[in-house]
């Protein structure tokens, strides 16, 4: 069993540590939260990075390249796998800690595994209709998520406007929808909208004059964040993998040995 450490109980670091209680690998001994009694810590010290194999992040976006950065400095061999968003503007200097460090890291906008095989499908119609440019489809992504989610857009719907933008030849980039934004036709959209209890919801809008393609995914629980979770850090505890990661490599690596 590898020495874990859990960082962050929120709701999601709480469904992870349950979780886990079904794995034969990893085993969480340490959790930390500063907001949260239940944690067995308040605060994630140079002791526990020492003492630890991994380390699953559900803390804040805000704190993650100074997280990053202790790891590499205290115990570089520490694998790192992250859920938090909110980093996106940094991700160019996470990557060159990774590579600098030798580290390994592996960040899941959505640990869902039907999340992962439906930003798949949408980057195939994507790609589908960006072999038909005289068609003029304009695309947009909509996030849903409930009230108390801090982020304005969700990192699945940045991975969902990624892999739009990798496979389409129409657009250059990616714009959170804001006024001042509207307009920018050679961008992909994205609008988030917090309301109620969601849980997740996602849209996906290809939209010419004559058709609209909507596709949609919804998730019930956070059950399969978790799962995810746990699948993926197993993975890179197998694999014994060093680098900089994504929760699709995983997926896809699954992939391609069911082929």
């Amino acid at each position: 069993m590898k020495k874990t450490i859990l960082n962050g109980l929120g709701k999601m670091g709480t469904q992870v540590y349950y979780q886990s209680k079904l794995s034969k690998i990893i085993d969480i001994f340490a959790t930390v939260d500063p907001s949260n009694p239940d944690a067995q810590y308040s605060e994630l010290t140079d002791g526990l990075i020492k003492d630890s194999e991994m380390i699953i992040d559900f803390s804040s976006g805000n704190e993650l390249v100074a997280l990053v950065e202790r790891i590499s400095k205290i115990n570089p061999d520490l694998k790192i796998v992250t859920g938090v968003s909110g980093w996106s503007n940094q991700e160019n200097e996470i990557k060159k800690l990774v590579k600098e460090n030798n580290l390994t890291f592996l960040y899941g906008a959505n640990f869902s595994i039907p999340t992962a095989l439906f930003t798949l499908c949408t980057g195939y119609m994507a790609k589908l209709l960006s072999s038909f440019t005289e068609l003029d489809f304009d695309s947009a992504v909509l996030d849903i998520h409930h009230k108390q989610k801090k982020d304005p857009v969700s990192g699945t719907a940045v991975s969902l406007g990624k892999e739009i933008l990798k496979n389409t030849s129409n657009k250059d980039g990616l714009f959170e929808g804001s006024a001042e934004n509207i307009g920018q036709t050679n961008k992909i959209q994205i609008i988030g909208l917090r309301v109620g209890f969601n849980s997740g919801e996602h849209y996906v809008y290809f939209d010419s004059q004559d058709d609209l393609i909507t596709l949609h995914q919804q998730s019930r629980s956070r059950n399969s964040y978790a799962e995810g979770a746990i699948l993926s850090a197993e993975w890179l505890l197998e694999k014994n993998l060093k680098g900089y990661y994504i929760f699709l490599d995983y997926i896809n690596e699954k992939l391609t040995k069911n082929k």
